[in-house]
């Protein structure tokens, strides 16, 4: 039993995995369809293999409209389902891709959602919709169906049908997106017909079918008569609304099944399926009668030329037919055009022309020359099929030397040379030719052939470089695309009269072919330029999007505008904020090159900038004498024509040298980019400039709060001064920097602080003084400012220089009405100019400096205002103990002596000050008669005298700024050995401050009088701190008392 469970666990194993195999296959297949039509049988055949369904539908999405729209029906009922139409969220399925989730709607006729197609039953039946979506985009609905009361879908085959539909939803995706090529690669941008390779492959296929089916075909071509008029009077736009109103008539004149197209410049072509020339002659005669009725203004009243042939009767290849009705086309011109023809092969007529003798429109010239045509059109590269036009033309006509050339500007550059002349096609480039100049130019200019029977004699000719002056006949036509002409063909042979008009014509007609050939080309290679040029322009977004800076904008702005152009040399210019001038920023190509380079580093003053960018609002070239006109050139720069791109919310440009030192152009696509370009990097430089100036505004704020923190944990007016100038050394970079304040006596100003000075500079720095009435006019602005020192020097009437470069001087207004400054030297000599940042950083250094200045005069005046009254306050103790009066005084400048021995910063210093001036305050709650009484105090006595250190505590418990000082005062009676009062602390538990106060403070009392005992003598009071020292006092304290009154013999003088 057990085996046989596994066996089937096995099969079902098997099965699923061969589904998925099949399923992998199927993926293959369906993907590799290309058009949707295929797509969608093969997608239905496919679903019959894997799933066996009754019903099969496939729904196209109109987002849109919100339906979804049939495409695709399998079943009886298939011209019902077709014209149904299914809204988003009704029904199955439209619950189905409302929700973009998948239904297996077994027994669906029971399921309430159900909606029934009009025009088809309501029978027992299950199905599953399937939304077909590819990335998140819904394309359509995949709906599969069986018949009967019993049948339903498995789950399995649920998960395959979810499968299948991913791959079908992105394969029909694909197929559309083809179809979109493929439509836009057969129609004509211009005019919206089909353009000329549709033309050929259709017409290809029609006349195959006509064979086969021994049916008709017939062909209109018809051709704007004096198109090229149109063009030269009126302008291009004009003739581009006369084509795409011919293109109009065109379409609403012929049949749902005729093919209308624009073969080229103003020829237009109709394929009329199962028609022969009769009906065409009847399609000419409409188009006609139309045109009788229609004017195009300026251009007015417009004709056609029409050459109709029949295929196959005419000719059973497409290339011969298109011959023959080319040919019948020319013959209406010739009979005087706004008329029909129908091909003859008996005829040979064409403008302006009798019979000839020899006509080129003979069948094998004109099949040679479709079959050249055909060659043609199959190249993409103008080279090459410059290099076909020459070998293929030596097989109709004999030559000694060919060339074919295209218009490049006001030139027609050399694309091929066959010959005997010179030795390889590389020598082909010093052939370019002016337009208008020689016999070549003159083709290209006029737009009309030249038959030369003898070019020495010809007063047109111009020799051609390396080329030895030889007998020889020419025959030179014009490659004409519409109205324009496009480049030219010249062939000679040795010997004078060697051609005939004949061979004019046969050339005529080769050149209209190539013409042809030749534009598709370029169009083909500009718009692979196009897209070239529109991948640097992404590719330049996206490196701009992530530049760190301006600089790094400029340089890659500059790097593709060179390679949009076709150019070495590309600069970008700005307008510099200080004063206004232009400035190059970035380039590229012009280092090293004397005849450029000079001009980068050359600054526009504002004025000629301006004019120079006035009335532009895009791209503009402007040659050699309008920019000397405008730029004075530096020594040894040759000028030449420049591609200049304005940019837009900047006042700046792009600047493009143009390659060639004789060019005198730019193509008007590669202008187009040069737009874009500009305006993608003005967008990138505004967001490059506005980063710098958020970054350097954080940067700023960021420096001044450091200043502030560091001026604001200052202790006092020296240390804010020296901080005040360690700081803006640091932030400027400056190598000297000082702060000049006025005396508080005579309102000199000197030099309070500095950094950077040493030896005699210093020396000098240190006397230098200026009365107030100096420097108050040049302190009197409210901004930093900038001068040089030389300037100062001779202002101030200085015998000495004090700084040795440029500098930056920052007012400072101090409180009374009194004036200073902060005086930073240049990080370099010479011509340095601090940056605008710079002098902002200073600008904000000078008010913080100046704020904690005045704030440290004003406490500096409440601290003596303090100390006074504190020192007053010491006195009201004279009223109870004399010697507690003095005493304090003399042990507070005593105590001072001995801190600055012992190097204490000014911070403790002060708060010695303090704490030896408030030592003894807490005497004020002793009792008189036990702080004057005369002999030994009792133990209880004693015990009250040992409170007046938590006293005198508590007496400055209430002020905070003494917050430090308290527990010095406690702590003045503390022993190094802890046994001292009032907390026993020890050792370096103990102030420092109030370890110099106890010794001191030993030494007064043992040299003063006392009620109970007389003073002791000098000798006697130092021995005794020698005794005491280790145990009562601190050693090193004692050490530097002792050697300060050494050193200092009237410090020992107690009062």
């Amino acid at each position: 039993m057990l085996d046989s469970k596994i066996g089937s666990r096995k099969d079902e194993i098997e099965a699923r995995l061969d589904s998925y195999r099949r399923l992998a296959d199927v993926f293959h297949h369906v993907m590799s369809e290309q058009s949707l039509g295929a797509l969608l049988e093969r997608i239905a055949d496919t679903l019959m293999d894997l799933l066996h369904y009754d019903t099969l539908i496939i729904y196209e999405a109109d987002d849109i409209q919100q339906v979804l729209v049939p495409v695709l029906a399998r079943d009886q009922y298939a011209d019902e389902i077709m014209k149904d139409r299914a809204p988003y969220g009704r029904g199955i399925t439209g619950h189905a891709v409302s929700n973009r989730e998948p239904v297996l709607a077994n027994q669906a006729h029971l399921d309430p959602r159900v909606q029934v197609i009009p025009g088809t039953p309501l029978d027992p039946e299950s199905f599953m919709s399937i939304p077909l979506l590819t990335k998140g985009s819904l394309k359509g609905a995949l709906n599969i169906y069986r018949q009967g009361e019993q049948v339903t879908f498995s789950p399995e085959e649920f998960e395959i049908a979810i499968r299948f539909g991913d791959a079908a939803a992105l394969a029909i995706e694909n197929a559309n997106h083809r179809a979109e090529l493929e439509l836009a690669a057969q129609s004509d941008s211009l005019t919206g017909l089909y353009n000329h390779r549709h033309f050929h492959e259709r017409l290809r296929a029609e006349l195959h079918r006509a064979s086969r089916s021994h049916d008709a075909c017939a062909l209109l071509v018809a051709d704007i008569d004096d198109f090229k008029k149109v063009n030269d009077v009126f302008g291009h736009a004009t003739g581009d609304a006369v084509l795409v109103g011919i293109a109009d008539l065109l379409r609403t004149t012929v049949r749902a099944s005729d093919v209308a197209c624009r073969v080229g410049g103003e020829e237009f072509a109709v394929i009329m399926p199962s028609c022969d020339a009769g009906d065409a002659l009847g399609l000419a005669a409409r188009l006609a009668r139309a045109l009788q009725q229609m004017s195009f203004d300026p251009a007015g009243k417009i004709t056609l030329s029409i050459g109709i042939a029949q295929g196959p009767d005419h000719a059973a290849n497409p290339r011969e037919l298109v011959g023959c009705a080319d040919a019948a086309m020319m013959m209406a011109k010739a009979r005087g055009r706004d008329r029909a023809v129908i091909f003859e092969e008996e005829t040979g007529e064409r403008p302006g022309e009798a019979h000839h003798g020899r006509d080129v429109r003979s069948i094998a010239h004109l099949k040679m020359l479709q079959s050249l045509a055909g060659k043609l059109n199959r190249l993409n590269d103008v080279k090459q099929i410059g290099g076909t036009i020459a070998n293929e033309l030596r097989t109709l006509i004999d030559y000694h030397s060919c060339r074919v050339y295209l218009t490049q500007g006001e030139e027609l550059v050399p694309i091929a040379f066959r010959g005997e002349v010179l030795s390889s096609d590389a020598d082909v480039e010093n052939w370019k030719v002016k337009i208008g100049e020689g016999v070549t130019g003159r083709v290209a200019e006029t737009g009309r052939p030249l038959l030369i029977p003898s070019a020495l004699a010809c007063e047109w000719a111009v020799q051609v470089p390396g080329t030895l002056e030889i007998e020889e006949s020419l025959v030179a036509v014009p490659l004409n695309h519409g109205s324009r002409v496009i480049g030219a063909v010249i062939i000679s042979k040795l010997g004078i009269e060697q051609f005939d008009e004949d061979d004019v014509r046969l050339l005529e007609v080769l050149a209209g072919h190539a013409a042809v050939a030749l534009e598709n080309a370029r169009l083909y290679e500009s718009q692979r330029q196009e897209a070239e040029h529109a991948k640097a322009l992404l590719e330049f977004a996206d490196t701009t999007s992530m530049a760190p800076s301006q600089y790094a904008v400029g340089n890659e702005t500059v790097r593709v505008a060179a390679r949009v152009l076709d150019s070495n040399q590309a600069s970008l210019w700005l307008q510099d904020e200080r004063d206004g001038a232009y400035a190059c920023v970035a380039h590229g190509g012009y280092i090293g090159d004397p005849t450029a380079e000079p001009v980068v580093r050359e600054r526009v003053p504002e004025a000629d900038g301006d004019a120079f960018l006035l009335g532009h609002k895009g791209p503009f070239v402007i040659t050699p004498q309008r920019t000397d006109r405008f730029f004075a050139s530096p020594p040894g720069v040759i000028s030449r024509t420049l591609a200049i791109g304005p940019l837009h919310g900047l006042k700046g440009w792009i600047t493009v040298r143009h390659p060639r030192s004789d060019g005198r152009d730019f193509p008007q696509d590669r202008l187009r980019f040069l737009a874009g370009l500009s305006y993608q990097a003005s967008t990138a430089m505004q967001k490059a400039i506005l980063y710098r100036d958020q970054k350097e505004s954080a940067d700023i704020a960021n420096s001044l709060l450091d200043v502030s923190r560091e001026l604001a944990t200052a202790q006092d007016i020296g240390e804010i001064l020296g901080r005040t100038v360690e700081q803006s050394a640091r932030i400027l970079g400056s190598p000297r920097t000082t702060v000049w304040l006025p005396h508080p006596d005579t309102g000199e100003l000197g030099a309070e602080a500095q950094v950077g000075y040493e030896g005699e500079e210093l020396a000098q720095l240190l006397v230098t003084r200026f009365s107030e009435e100096a420097v108050r006019p040049l302190l009197s602005i409210a901004e930093p400012f900038q001068a040089g020192s030389a300037e100062l020097q001779a202002r101030l009437r200085l015998d000495v220089d004090l700084v040795h470069g440029h500098l930056a001087i920052a007012p400072l207004k101090l409180d009374g009405g009194k004036v200073g400054a902060i005086v930073v030297g240049a990080p370099a000599l010479g011509d340095y100019e601090f940056s605008e940042r710079k002098m902002k950083l200073l600008a904000g250094i000078a008010h913080q400096a100046q704020l904690a200045i005045n704030n440290a005069g004003s406490y500096l005046n409440l601290e003596r205002t303090f100390i006074s009254t504190v020192e007053a306050l010491a006195n009201a103790l004279e009223a109870k103990d004399e010697y507690t009066s003095t005493h304090a005084r003399w042990i507070t400048d005593m105590a001072l002596e001995v801190g600055h021995e012992l190097q204490l910063t000014s911070h403790n210093l002060k708060n010695l000050e303090m704490g030896a001036l408030f030592h003894d305050i807490g005497k004020i709650g002793i009792p008189t008669d036990i702080l004057c009484k005369e002999g030994p105090l009792t133990d209880e006595e004693w015990a009250v005298i040992r409170m007046h250190p938590e006293l005198g505590e508590k007496i400055l418990a209430p002020i905070e700024f003494l917050a430090e000082v308290r527990p010095i005062v406690r702590a003045c009676h503390e022993h190094w050995d802890g046994r001292g009062y009032p907390d026993g602390r020890r050792g370096e538990d103990i102030p420092l401050e109030a370890r110099i106060i106890l010794v001191v403070d030993a030494f007064h009392a043992m040299t003063s009088d006392r009620p109970y005992r007389s003073r002791l003598s000098y000798d006697e009071a130092c021995r005794r701190l020698v005794e005491a020292s280790g145990t009562e006092f601190d050693p090193t304290v004692v050490d530097a008392m002792i050697h300060l009154m050494e050193k200092r013999p009237e410090l020992t003088l107690v009062d």
